[in-house]
């Protein structure tokens, strides 16, 4: 992974867990946290993965109304011309790693 890549996803987390915790007045979006951000090799892309306690399929919802406000603070703050489309995704990783350790408790 290039290291500008790596640097421009640490960033956009930054700020887009900034602008959630700060700017953003929906309540249920409030509460989500962001764990991690992928952009594509070209940056036009930016996979976001967040974690909720909340209904996944309406926390999406509301995401899907707030991306354009979101994405037009990233290109502000980014001091960008363009920002990557955002693309929001549940983060089931934390998820995955409880099942296999169920299992590996089943096992002993």
């Amino acid at each position: 992974m290039s290291l500008k890549k790596e640097r421009e996803e640490k960033e956009i987390l930054r700020i887009l867990s900034s602008l959630l915790a700060f700017e953003v007045k929906d309540k249920l979006i409030k509460r989500i946290t962001l764990t991690e951000v992928r952009l594509t090799q070209d940056l036009k892309q930016a996979k976001v993965f967040y974690i909720t306690d909340d209904d996944r399929s309406l926390v999406q919802k509301e995401l899907g109304k707030a991306t354009n406000f979101l994405r037009y603070e990233l290109t502000s703050r980014l001091n960008v011309k363009n920002s990557p489309e955002l693309i929001f995704a549940y983060d089931t990783s934390i998820e995955n790693a409880e099942h296999i350790e169920n299992i590996l408790e089943g096992l002993k």
